[in-house]
């Protein structure tokens, strides 16, 4: 008996913390010779220039701290305690991607994964397939092994959504620390250079909806809700996020404007908002491989603007627009239809990441993580009212983490999030696993009865069909887009 219990004893806790250790287990392998983590990325080298030199005199005033307190914390906290304890400086920060990722890969989606698909409970194993997937998928765009802002931003995202989830649920914990916990999630995600931003705004909708529904619920139990306490827990949320944007705003004031009042020239907001709504307007995808020219943009750059797209691209550093996003809702205005199509391929090349060289692996694992992603979710669509449901807050909450990329030029690492969920909702969910179990009954009947006839006498799935139908699309599309690059490089598929 004693065998036995603690036999269970430890399957129990490998099947809650195993996957967690082993995504740990398997960057920590992947960044043991990794190296120092800048020198590729332009970001990573800028800001780690600030961090070296931030409690000094002479501060590095790096152009990536327009993003805010985030774009250095907790990295300069990690880098002064390796030193304190007289270890390597990159080493805790290591650490810190180690963990994040194993938040990532083995917790946050699973979690959002199950909750929008409403599985019962994720397999181990299929939370261990996921991770590998996710790793694989993700290591060429260079966020495990640079020191950059997109993994910690996409684990702070999840956590955002597991926030909100878990605000929705009875527990152990009072609803006022889950409000807490909530409200500072939903700050940290409006600290993130405006990626996050939509995203946020989405998710405070989502909790103020629960609120309501909850008061208006409990009003015909026996504990019936006070007001007072509703209001309370929404005003606990509400400060939380206002106590981690202030913070972010006091940065941005005692930091980056000092630097800036010294001489310093630290691009602003409006700046950068100018460059990715009208500098980027000639470029469909940049870095990580092959550059995509996008002829649409400077087509319509070269019909609106009498000076011609290449002088307005190279004015806007020099002289951005005073209202960027009005400008930019001009151009929207008169070339809807052109706006639509170049929005259509920059969602498509976002969730297609081939490690930027036409990798068929890699593009076939994307296409067909799109496909079953998206039939697993239909499949528990049956109503319009399950189609409005709040799950479709969260899934929009997850498509406007792209409104960036929509608009500005393609990179992979912005694109994680929608990546993963789309990864999970293929890999957790038992329409995939269920197809193997059908091929490999068949299988066996061939080999037991000697014969091809089991194959026939199987009902034809349209599903298949339209899955292959699906594929050659999603091929055909991403090669007509790079098509456009013929006249620069040699470009072939490759596995």
């Amino acid at each position: 008996m004693k065998k036995s219990t603690f036999k269970q004893s430890f399957l129990n806790i490998i099947n809650k913390f195993g996957p967690f250790f082993f995504a740990f287990i398997v960057l920590t392998l992947y960044l043991d010779n990794s190296g120092l983590l800048v020198g590729i990325s332009g970001d990573a080298t800028s800001i780690w220039k600030t961090i070296i030199s931030f409690n000094t005199a002479d501060v590095y005033p790096s152009y990536v701290l327009y993003k805010g307190f985030l774009s250095i914390y907790p990295y300069l906290w990690l880098y002064r305690l390796a030193l304190a304890l007289g270890l390597s400086e990159f080493f805790l920060i290591k650490i810190f991607h180690c963990l994040l990722f194993a938040y990532v890969s083995a917790i946050g989606i699973p979690n959002v994964v199950r909750r929008i698909l409403g599985i019962e409970k994720n397999k181990t194993w299929r939370i261990v397939l996921l991770i590998l997937a996710l790793f694989w998928v993700w290591a060429p765009n260079l966020t495990f092994t640079q020191m950059m802002v997109d993994l910690p931003g996409l684990a702070y995202f999840l956590l955002m959504i597991n926030a909100a989830y878990d605000v929705t649920k009875e527990g152990k914990i009072s609803p006022a620390v889950r409000y807490a916990w909530a409200g500072l999630m939903l700050g940290l995600n409006l600290c993130l250079s405006g990626q996050y931003t939509p995203a946020a705004y989405v998710v405070f909708i989502f909790i103020i909806i629960h609120s309501i529904r909850a008061y208006k619920k409990s009003k015909d139990q026996i504990n019936r809700k006070s007001p007072w306490a509703v209001l309370g827990s929404i005003g606990i949320f509400i400060l939380g996020a206002a106590i981690v944007k202030g913070y972010d705003i006091y940065f941005e004031i005692s930091v980056v404007d000092v630097l800036r009042n010294n001489g310093a020239q630290i691009n602003s907001s409006q700046q950068w908002s100018a460059y990715g709504l009208l500098g980027c307007m000639d470029t469909l995808r940049r870095y990580f491989g092959y550059k995509i020219l996008d002829f649409r943009g400077m087509a319509i750059l070269n019909d609106y603007y009498p000076e011609g797209a290449e002088a307005v691209i190279a004015g806007v550093w020099e002289n951005p627009p005073a209202h960027p996003y009005r400008e930019y809702l001009n151009l929207v205005v008169h070339y809807p239809v052109d706006f639509i199509v170049r929005y259509a391929n920059r969602m498509f090349l976002a969730v297609s990441p081939d490690g930027g060289y036409m990798s068929i692996r890699r593009l076939f694992v994307s296409f067909s993580a799109i496909y079953l992603g998206t039939i697993n979710w239909k499949k528990r669509i049956k109503t319009i009212k399950d189609f409005f449901s709040p799950n479709i807050l969260i899934l929009l909450a997850f498509i406007l983490t792209q409104a960036g990329v929509m608009v500005n030029a393609v990179e992979y690492r912005y694109a994680m999030q929608l990546q993963g969920l789309l990864l999970g909702m293929a890999l957790l969910d038992d329409t995939l696993w269920d197809g193997f179990k059908r091929v490999f009954r068949t299988i066996a009947d061939c080999f037991r009865q000697k014969s091809l006839k089991p194959i026939g006498q199987k009902k034809f799935s349209a599903r298949i069909l339209v899955y292959v139908i699906f594929l050659i699309f999603c091929f055909a599309y991403v090669a007509a887009l790079y098509d456009t690059m013929h006249a620069y490089y040699n470009i072939v598929f490759e596995f």
